[in-house]
């Protein structure tokens, strides 16, 4: 069941009389709660003077029982243990299905186990025609089946073939290595040396595997007192034992590995001991046992109702609109700018050639030398190029 399940499947469960009845189980405990569940929806409410968080409710399960953090603060329940009270039912199915106390190994202090007392009450039937499809973890508990040790060639009594330090599971599920190769990344180290153990919140636990099993690499507490698979062996011992951390969950909780707990099997008529039943749909409304049980709903109840596709819109034939471009012609010539090199008294190159020549002449006439000759012949180049000047600006000379 995911976390955003949770509230519908209570509020089907009766959310109402629920409330009322753990209030009684868990007493003062209530008035140190700063989020409450609202006995209509269900949904947290902030009942503190202090101002509310602005994270909101921690709406995280930690051990995967099916109860936010925020219910189990309210309700009592350790958040990063499956099953709080050790009676055989995790906290959610205390909670939703067996209507039992989690604080409590025996509710109606008869000397027996909330789980036997279930047992009692409502025994498991095996329906006709039962498929049993489980497939139990290898002995070793290392996280990998008896079929998976055999076609990685591994020992399925051991929980670390290679002796790397890496358990088979860990080098087959997280890590990627090669199991029955302690030097699969290194010549000279091995592979337990070579891959990243990093452990950000120290509890004990690398962060590969916490992010492996949905715990929380920043919170040390669902390392050392987390217990994912309720056998009462924390996180961190398992770990440090070299066994998979939810490899009893199977073996107390859900027998056949289907994903769906023995005791909400049971509660609804289904084959605890046969793990095909998940894909059965005995009400018809597409959605199997296995989907029914992670939403909340009821596997012979038809509530499901599959979400609407949404219909893309499909242009067909559609033409760009036409863009008009217009312009107006026009038969005017574009004005040239005149460009002419003079210097700040508006003196022209033809001027000072004038001068250079006028000069010559003078020289010549007082000298009876050739610079007459020389002069006049600059002051007739002057003249010709001031003529072209002016017609490439004015046109033609009238």
């Amino acid at each position: 069941m995911t976390l955003r399940q949770f509230s519908k499947r209570w509020f089907k469960l009766g959310h109402t009389l629920q409330v009322a009845a753990f209030a009684s189980f868990i007493g003062s405990q209530t008035t140190l709660a700063q989020y409450v569940p609202d006995s209509a929806s269900n949904q947290p409410i902030w009942q503190s003077e202090e101002p509310e968080p602005e994270s909101g409710a921690d709406w995280s399960d930690h051990d995967l029982d099916g109860l936010p953090a925020w219910y189990e603060s309210w309700l009592g329940t350790d958040p990063v243990l499956y099953d709080t009270d050790y009676d055989g039912i995790n906290d959610g199915d205390e909670v939703a299905t067996t209507g039992t106390n989690p604080l409590s190994w025996d509710t109606d202090g008869n000397g027996q186990s909330d789980l036997t007392d279930f047992y009692t009450a409502n025994p498991p039937t095996e329906p006709e025609g039962s498929t049993s499809t489980d497939e139990p973890l290898a002995p070793d508990s290392d996280g990998i089946s008896d079929s998976t040790e055999a076609t990685e060639g591994t020992d399925p009594t051991t929980v670390d073939t290679d002796g790397d330090g890496l358990t088979d599971g860990e080098e087959t599920n997280i890590f990627n290595t090669d199991p029955n190769n302690p030097n699969s990344l290194s010549s000279q180290y091995t592979d337990w040396h070579m891959v990243d153990l990093t452990d950000t919140d120290g509890g004990g636990v690398p962060d590969r595997i916490e992010q492996y099993h949905g715990l929380n690499i920043y919170d040390a507490n669902d390392d050392v007192n987390g217990d994912l698979d309720g056998d009462g062996v924390s996180n961190t011992e398992s770990y440090e034992n070299g066994t998979d951390l939810d490899a009893n969950i199977n073996e107390n909780y859900d027998r056949d590995g289907d994903g769906m707990t023995d005791v909400w099997e049971v509660s609804y008529g289904l084959n605890p001991d046969d793990a095909g039943d998940a894909s059965g749909d005995p009400d018809g409304d597409d959605a199997n046992n296995l989907e029914e049980y992670q939403r909340g709903t009821n596997p012979f109840v038809s509530d499901y109702t599959p979400p609407e596709e949404e219909e893309e819109e499909t242009i067909i034939n559609e033409e760009p609109e036409e863009i008009n471009l217009t312009y107006e012609e026009t038969t005017e010539e574009p004005e040239v700018e005149e460009e002419t090199t003079t210097s700040d008294e508006g003196w022209t190159e033809a001027d000072t050639w004038d001068l250079i020549g006028l000069g010559l002449i003078v020289a010549g006439i007082l000298t009876g030398g050739a610079a007459t000759t020389a002069g006049m012949v600059i002051m007739m180049a002057s003249s010709v190029a001031l003529g072209n000047n002016w017609a490439s600006r004015h046109g033609p000379i009238p």
